[in-house]
């Protein structure tokens, strides 16, 4: 709920920042214009891959398994309910790995319980104007967990441009003999030309 009343603002910029940022989903620019990816850890139990691929020369990882420069996130104070006319957020809703007792709009989540035991506790807090709505808010605290609550890890993966079908946000189940992987679902986040691969 809300209106952007800035001539100057972007649609895109616009919807980049208070809408796409919160939700479990990553846009790109595909063949037919923007296209919506969802994010793999907002998958159902049952992740199916598109593709089945093996470490070989022509498909390499050439980069162990290592941490990206994402914050860990165990507790989220998210407020919402922006009323403008007062300058202010009417509520909040709150994943807090040590609360005692949950109620209406604070709770505890697995996964945030894990990640405080790990790293202790490591607060957010989200202003989100544009959500109404109980449900969504607490949906977008937990998607924060979720996606940062233990870190997030990648490898990197050099490959001919035969495998130029395998597009951003497409998940694959790899098999590696030199990481010790048999069929180990992962998500593409990136993709760039280096050289001729």
């Amino acid at each position: 709920s809300g209106y952007v009343n800035d001539p100057g603002v972007i649609a895109l910029d616009w919807l980049e920042q208070q809408v796409l940022n919160h939700l479990p989903i990553q846009v790109f620019n595909g063949s037919q214009g923007l296209e919506p990816r969802v994010n793999l850890y907002h998958y159902s139990d049952q992740v199916n891959p598109t593709y089945y691929l093996e470490d070989s020369g022509m498909f390499q990882v050439i980069s162990g398994i290592q941490p990206m420069d994402v914050e860990v996130v165990n507790k989220v104070v998210l407020k919402f309910c922006y009323a403008g006319q007062f300058q202010q957020y009417l509520t909040t809703v709150i994943i807090d790995p040590t609360l005692e007792r949950e109620d209406a709009l604070n709770f505890r989540d697995p996964i945030s319980d894990i990640s405080f035991q790990r790293y202790g506790l490591k607060e957010e807090i989200i202003e989100c104007p544009f959500i109404w709505d109980l449900d969504t808010a607490i949906r977008v605290a937990r998607d924060n967990i979720r996606t940062r609550g233990l870190g997030v890890y990648a490898i990197e993966i050099q490959a001919s441009p035969s495998f130029g079908y395998v597009e951003v946000g497409d998940v694959i189940a790899l098999t590696s003999s030199n990481l010790a992987l048999s069929q180990h679902k992962c998500q593409v986040i990136q993709k760039s030309w280096s050289g001729n691969t």
